[in-house]
């Protein structure tokens, strides 16, 4: 490809890592300041980590759109210290990420199927802590077994390394990639559709059962619908159950690409090199990692932008915090 197709592609990426930048992190920033302050429950909980991973994720892009507006210079990255931390907290991030997602959507359909029983907080914060261990031990394996340091790599406008050999794959390699790639982007996505779909059809079930119900509505008062206390107890849990849906199924629509690069990657490493899915691209080898990239960089980061936009507009808390916050700073 010529060269005027990089800078194209290096000035797209920086408008929209700088898009990223400003809308999560700020709208993150906020959910995340109102999710601490809620009553300590499993949920708020997952929400506070939830909001607190898309922060750090949206705050780092901003030292990616400096890189995409020099056309790809290394600038900060040259620092090598600078580009590992940075390199750490993104591989990290992005790997918790997926885990929280499929985390929620348990959470939401047992609350929702079983709306007596709490789910307990230890529990939550025990596996989320766990979790969190195995994806720092992920990101920084590249150091003790490949022995190799995160990298600038202008493309990608960050740092990142190979946790695993690709020279010379063995076959601890193809294990160690099972369980660090694969177990952990489809295995939380596969879980994350289950208990989503289900939580879908929970919903529909349950709205079915209230409109065919024969209990006698409470008395209106002028101008207002009969309503019963279940109906009602039950909306709320309901508007609660679809925001989280939404969240959902952004996560699903932005990342079901990134899950099929991770796919033809697994078929190249198991098959020892000689299933590679890089030969079924119609263009140039340049608009394939240009393609490629775009889907590994912006994935999740979207994710996390959206994150902050929908809780912005589904929760009223949120939106009068937001309003209160406006107000202090000025």
């Amino acid at each position: 490809m010529s060269p005027d197709s990089w800078n194209y592609y290096y000035t797209a990426n920086g408008f929209l890592t700088t898009g990223e930048f400003l809308i999560g992190t700020s709208l993150n920033l906020i959910c995340l300041t109102y999710f601490i302050r809620k009553r300590p429950t499993a949920i708020n909980f997952i929400f506070a980590v939830i909001s607190g991973t898309d922060l750090l994720l949206s705050s780092i892009m901003v030292f990616s759109a400096i890189t995409a507006f020099s056309g790809g210079k290394a600038m900060i990255f040259e620092n090598s210290v600078f580009c590992n931390i940075w390199g750490l907290l993104w591989h990290t991030g992005c790997g918790f990420s997926i885990f929280l997602m499929s985390l929620l959507a348990v959470t939401r359909l047992v609350g929702l199927a079983r709306p007596l029983r709490k789910v307990k907080l230890g529990g939550v914060a025990g596996i989320t802590l766990v979790y969190l261990a195995v994806q720092v031990f992920k990101s920084t394996m590249n150091y003790w077994y490949v022995g190799e340091s995160y990298l600038f790599n202008s493309a990608f406008l960050g740092c990142s390394v190979s946790n695993i050999n690709t020279l010379d794959i063995t076959i601890l390699d193809r294990i160690l990639y099972a369980f660090l790639y694969i177990f952990e982007v489809m295995v939380p996505g596969v879980i994350t559709i289950i208990f989503s779909v289900a939580t879908f059809l929970l919903l529909l079930h349950k709205d079915k059962t209230l409109q065919s119900s024969t209990a006698t509505p409470m008395k209106p008062k002028k101008g207002q619908a009969a309503t019963s206390e279940f109906e009602t107890a039950w909306k709320n849990k309901r508007y609660a159950s679809v925001t989280v849906l939404m969240v959902l199924s952004t996560y699903l629509a932005l990342n079901v690409w990134f899950w099929c690069l991770t796919l033809g990657d697994a078929f190249y490493i198991f098959s020892n090199k000689k299933l590679n899915y890089v030969s079924l691209w119609k263009g140039d080898i340049d608009s394939y990692y240009m393609m490629y990239y775009v889907i590994y960089i912006h994935t999740v980061v979207l994710n996390s932008a959206a994150n902050g936009i929908i809780y912005l507009v589904r929760l009223k808390g949120i939106q009068i915090y937001m309003k209160s916050f406006i107000r202090g700073l000025k």
